[in-house]
Parts: structure tokens; sequence; C-alpha cells
């Protein structure tokens, strides 16, 4: 905050420069020099012959509306009042006409569950979508309960068709908003009302889009009459190109259902895709040196890579040759993030496999690797296009761009027929041809179609390009027992008849200056009880040891603290136990947190599995299951969870079941 005097001697000094610059400043002086002591300052008569004008067409006070009212000739009164009744009965008669247009309308209920506000947002879209040929009634399942069913069954008698929107909490299970409401549906009657359910998850789980399947098995069940298959919506895999589609077969299912077929195939064509984004990319000029900035994921946190324990297999070939493996991954948080034993982390890989091909797909691209620029979007779909909603309005380079990019991912149909009008002669006859969008990687698309070097723009292959998916692995730490800030992953090595593991294949092989994008995923179904008394069950298979690792680290800083622990029993099955791990398990028997620990080792000879143990020590094992307040755990693949499951149910199937029912059951089950 300065005075006035100081103001005007910086405005006098700038005034001066620029009469020598341009010869002539305008200005109003008498609004320019201070009211106190005016004179004192050299401005004062230095100032005074300033040029003065007004800039027009200008805005100027002028006369009030009422002097125009009464230039105008007052009406008569009998012409006033006719004039008024014909606006009254116009506006009657729009009402009339609406009101008969609505009621020709179809009236549909549309109800969904969302926890993050993902599934309200698609809710959302549906309604929009749905009420160019419907009146859309939209409802909140978290405000539907058995206790206060009248708004719904209300809702619902006046529609003509329901649908559902819901996510998987947990092992595909029900999730907590939608409880209340799956309750209230368990006892109604539908009356073959036409309904269909839609479903988002993610597809790494087993039962992907579980609780949507319940809630179609339950509509069913009730009488009602499904209009198409429930459409599953995969976080991974293209969720706003599927969530489209299936909108468009729920609206056509609807028109065949109530027999108005023709006008909604006329409505539907605000639902097709949607107005193609506009990508603009300007490069820095030659002359100028500019610093890409590092991409971020929106709720992501950057760690970096610390060590590499192997566990199984020869970790020399790893980087080199598609050897199998597992190792125990140390990662250290940029940001500390709390967590739980048994939550996730989410890892977005850095394709280090493919930094081979860079050069070739830049050289075709007709850009340089590391020459820095920016894209601006305009009508841009973040979830059609996550790659283009990372980097845009942020100075970055191709060689950073391929990094977040999904290589490793097969060409979709639709961008194999997007490529095509650039391709020509054999090239263009193959992306034309659905069975190129399966076999076909992005990292080797100008090498397998050789006519399209040099002849994609960049815009439009920056459109087509997806972005990199996070890949979901157990937390294998505590972080009572770990330097601050730092995770353990357990992480088997993926191998196929395509190649390796891009996500497994960066964490085995990383080194101290990797950094990867994580995200720290809370799993409610699957931590520890509250009470540490509780005894536990614990089957692990293969790198499904991961939470247990956690368990028992957070059990044993609960015994340095003097709490009394419950009895827990692991049984783990795997190749063979190597020597840390071995030292681990000790350590974790000694202190309580582990009471037995049994090993179902496949290389043995005879070969021995977890399914088999549980059998041989079932009576062993009847204790835990007899006892109220045991918890079982199970993690691994779904062939050692469902093996494991059938082994306790053997003679036991109503105890398991009660366990279930009471929620004491908890299965993690990845592929």
């Amino acid at each position: 905050m300065v005075d006035h005097h100081t103001m005007l001697e910086a405005f006098w000094h700038w005034y001066r420069e620029e009469l020598r610059l341009r010869g002539w400043c305008p200005g109003n002086w008498k609004w320019i020099i201070p009211p106190l002591a005016a004179s004192s300052v050299k401005a004062y008569t230095g100032l005074s012959k300033m040029k003065e004008y007004t800039l027009k067409p200008m805005y100027i006070a002028g006369p009030g509306w009422r002097s125009f009212a009464r230039e105008l000739p007052e009406p008569s009164p009998t012409k006033a009042r006719k004039q008024l009744g014909a606006a009254l009965f116009a506006l009657y008669i729009c009402g009339k006409i609406r009101r008969k247009l609505r009621k020709m309308r179809r009236h549909l209920l549309a109800v969904y569950a969302s926890a993050n506000g993902t599934t309200k947002r698609f809710a959302d879209l549906a309604c929009v979508g749905l009420s160019r040929f419907a009146v859309v009634k939209l409802m909140d399942a978290e405000t539907i309960s058995s206790s206060t069913p009248a708004a719904f069954t209300e809702q619902l008698a006046r529609a003509d068709g329901l649908l559902v929107l819901t996510p998987s909490y947990g092992q595909g299970d029900i999730p907590a908003e939608a409880c209340g409401f799956y309750q209230l549906l368990q006892g109604l009657s539908l009356a073959r009302t036409p309904y269909a359910v839609l479903g988002f998850g993610n597809s790494d789980f087993a039962d992907f889009c579980g609780a949507a399947a319940k809630f179609d098995a339950l509509l069913a069940q009730q009488g009602g009459q499904q209009l198409c298959p429930v459409v599953r919506c995969d976080e991974l895999r293209d969720r706003q190109a599927t969530f489209d589609q299936g909108l468009i077969k729920v609206a056509r299912a609807i028109g065949m259902a109530t027999g108005d077929a023709g006008r909604i195939e006329k409505a539907l064509g605000p639902l097709q895709p949607m107005t193609r984004c506009k990508v603009t990319l300007c490069f820095g000029k030659a002359s100028e040196t500019l610093q890409a900035e590092g991409l971020s994921r929106e709720r992501f946190v950057e760690a970096v890579g610390v060590q590499v324990h192997p566990m199984e297999g020869d970790a020399s070939q790893w980087a080199s040759s598609c050897a199998p493996g597992k190792a125990l991954v140390r990662l250290q948080l940029r940001s500390s993030v709390p967590y739980k034993p048994g939550d996730h982390l989410a890892v977005v890989p850095r394709g280090q496999q493919f930094a081979g091909v860079v050069e070739s797909i830049c050289r075709a691209l007709r850009v340089r690797p590391d020459e820095v620029f920016v894209a601006y979007c305009e009508d841009l779909n973040k979830e059609k296009h996550p790659l283009l909603q990372q980097i845009q309005h942020k100075r970055t380079t191709m060689r950073s761009v391929l990094s977040q990019a999904a290589l490793a991912e097969s060409l979709s149909s639709s961008a194999c027929r997007a490529l095509s009008h650039f391709a020509n002669g054999t090239d263009k006859k193959r992306l034309e041809s659905q069975p190129v969008a399966r076999e076909l990687r992005w990292a080797f698309v100008f090498e397998t179609f050789p006519s399209l070097r040099g002849q994609v723009p960049l815009e439009d292959f920056l459109l087509l390009l997806p972005a990199s998916r996070a890949r979901i692995y157990s937390i294998a730490s505590s972080s009572y027992l770990v330097p601050r800030g730092e995770v353990h992953l357990l992480v088997s090595r993926s191998i196929s008849e395509h190649g390796k593991g891009v996500a497994s294949d960066d964490l085995t092989t990383l080194t101290p200056e990797s950094s990867f994008m994580v995200q720290v995923r809370t799993c409610r179904s699957f931590h520890l009880p509250g009470d540490p008394r509780a005894p536990l069950l614990l089957v692990a298979g293969g790198s499904g040891l991961a939470p247990f690792r956690g368990f028992w680290q957070e059990r044993m800083k609960l015994a340095q603290q003097g709490s009394t622990l419950g009895p827990a029993v692991l049984i783990y099955g795997c190749r063979y136990v190597p020597v840390w791990l071995q030292e681990e398990l000790t350590a974790a028997r000694q202190s309580g947190a582990l009471s037995c620990v049994m090993y179902a080792v496949s290389s043995a000879s005879p070969k021995v599995y977890v399914q088999d143990l549980i059998r041989r020590h079932r009576h062993q094992l009847a204790q835990f299951v007899d006892h109220s307040h045991c918890e079982v755990y199970l993690c691994g693949g779904a062939r050692i969870v469902l093996a494991a499951t059938r082994a306790f149910e053997d003679g036991a199937a109503a105890k398991v079941q009660a366990i279930q029912k009471d929620g004491r059951w908890h299965s993690e089950v990845f592929h």
C-alpha cells in the first residue's frame, strides 16, 4: 500500500517515457494529481498540458423509461382486457398440449448407488440421454429402504420401466449404499415390470460386476421382465463406450417392450457417439529451451523404487527375457498416504519393455521424441480420451506420453476403422477386418502396417491412443513396521504367449531411479477384525500371501504393545519357501502373531496343495470353524480359493454358510 504522492512520482516517470517513445499520452489531469499538497510535486505543472479526449461510442445517462411510456398512446380498457384474455387462453392451450404430450411419453425410474460419485455421474448421463423420449425420475438408492418404501413404490407404480445402476463392493457384494434398497426389493412384486441393470466394476477381480448380477437375479425372481442382459461397464476397458452402447440397447429394448420402437429409434440420434474432440498441438520454437512437466493423474501420488527381493526364479534374466518369477517389491511414496493391511495399491506401469519402439513410433509420426509440445483440447470427454486428459495444457514430449500409453493393449475395432482411413492397399483391407483388432498391439502398429508411416496426424494418433490402466496389487506390509511412507508388494511376473506383463515386468526390474504413479485403495472387506483376540484362519496361494504379511506385521506390533492376541493359523501354498520369508515367519510365530504355519509345497514329491492340508488337518481346524468369532481369510487365484472353500465345506457346509452369513468369511480372488 503506497501513498498518492509516491504513486504519482512513479506515474510521472512512466509518462515521460511514453512521451519519448510515442510522442503523446492522453489523460485527465484533474483525476491524477493528489488532493493534498498537489503543487509540491513536479507532475502538478508537467501534467497540466495532458491531452484529454472522450472515447466514443460510450454509454451516457439518458431519460428514464417513464418518459417514453408517456409518449405511447394509452390503450382502452376493453382492448387491454381482450389482449390479456387472449394471452391467458394461449397459455392454457400450450399447457394442455404440453400435458398431453407428457402423458404420451413413457415414464422411467432410474435408481443408482454411488459411494464416490462415479455411478451418480453415469446416472445423470443416463437421465439426460433417456429423457429424449421418456420422463425419467432419478432416485438415490441410499434414500430407499424397507422401513421407508412409500416414495419408491409410488414412483415404481407410475413408471413403465426400472433402471438400476450399481457398482460392486468387495468381492461382488452389494454396496452399503444399496443394501436397504436390495432388502426392499426382496419383499416387492414387480408384476412383469420391464427392468435393466447397469453394473460398474473392475475386471481385474473374479466376480466382475457381481452386485449387478445379484440385482438382475433378484428382479427376475420378483417377477420383473428383463429388457436386456446386464451391461457391465469396466473401468479398465473403455467404460464410457460400453455405457453408451448399453444405454442404446436399453432404449431399444424399452421401445420393443412398450410398442414405441419407431418413435424411440428416431430419438436415438442424440444417444449416438458424442462430438469428436478437437486437438490443437503447439510446439516450442527451435530457439526456445523448454522443460517438459511431469505427467500426473488425479488422486494418484508418485512412488519410487527402493529394492527388489527375488522369491522365485532367476532375477538376472528378468529384464532380458520372458522368465517367470516372483519378488517382494519395496516402494517409497513421495507423499505419506495412510493404509491398512488388506488395502490395495493401484500402480500405473511405465512400459519400460517398449522403450526401444519409442523412436520408431516417433519417426512414423514425424515428430522428435524429446520435442516439447502442449495439447489444447475442445469438447474433451475424459472417459473416452483419458490420455489427453492427463497431458492437456501441460508441456510434455512424445517419449513421456508413450510411457503413459497402453502400448501392450490390442487395438479396438473403432481404432482400426479410424486408422484404415490413412492406410492403403492390403493394409487398408486388413485394418477394416475385425479379427485384426484382437491380434494387433499399439506398440507395433507401424511395423505391421507400413503404409501408415508418415500418414497418421499426431493429433489423430493421440485421440486413438489409450492410456495405460492401473494394475491392482494387495499391499504386503504394515505401516507400523516399515519406514515411513514405504509400501511393499508381492509381485508374480505375468508371462503369456504375447510376452511379459507390463506392470509386473516394470516392478520386478525396477531401479532406485524408477518412478510410478500409485494410489492406495481401501478394501474394508479384507481388514483385520477390530478385536485382536478373534481367531484367524489365513489361506494363501502364491502372491496371495501379500495381505497376510501385512496381517502378521500388524499383529507383531500389537504384541509389542502388550495386546492379547487370538490364535492365527496360516496355510500357504507355493512352489518353495525362500529363506528370508522363513525367517519372517519364524519371528512372527515367536512373537505370537502366528500360532501355526503350514506349507503346501507343490514342487515337493509328492505334490501337496492347500486343499490337501485343509482336509488332512480337518480336526485341528474344526476348533477355529466352530468358534463364534473366528474370521476366515482366503487370498489367491480363483482355482485356489475355490478348492480351499470346497475343502472347508466337506462335512461342514452348514458351518461355512453360517460364517459367510455373519460376514466373517473374506475372500480376495485375482486372475
